[in-house]
């Protein structure tokens, strides 16, 4: 069984390319994809809450440390004050784990 997480992330850097501090919030999961986008594409619960930049949707099969290596990012669009689907940001290659850690 599959569940998607939806997770929030903010992140602080002193050089936008590199992860100095980072924080994120797991808002909650969903039986499909298409549910966990329409919260993200919606900003339901006021994912954004003026600080996470980014929205993760993460594919987890239940079970032990087990991750998705291949989510789904969004990213905050300040004119439109909606997320759209985006590339995995630089300050996020090497992670894993953002919903759970």
């Amino acid at each position: 069984m599959f569940v998607y997480f939806v997770t929030g992330i903010t992140y602080e850097s002193k050089e936008k390319e590199s992860l100095v501090n980072r924080g994120q919030r797991c808002f909650g999961y969903f039986q499909t994809f298409k549910e966990a986008e329409k919260a993200i594409l919606n900003n339901s619960c006021d994912i954004f809450e003026y600080i996470h930049e980014y929205a993760v949707i993460e594919k987890v099969q239940d079970g032990i440390h087990q991750f998705d290596f291949n989510p789904h990012w969004y990213k905050w669009d300040e004119k439109k004050e909606c997320y759209e689907k985006s590339e995995k940001p630089k300050f996020a290659d090497g992670y894993i784990g953002w919903c759970i850690g």
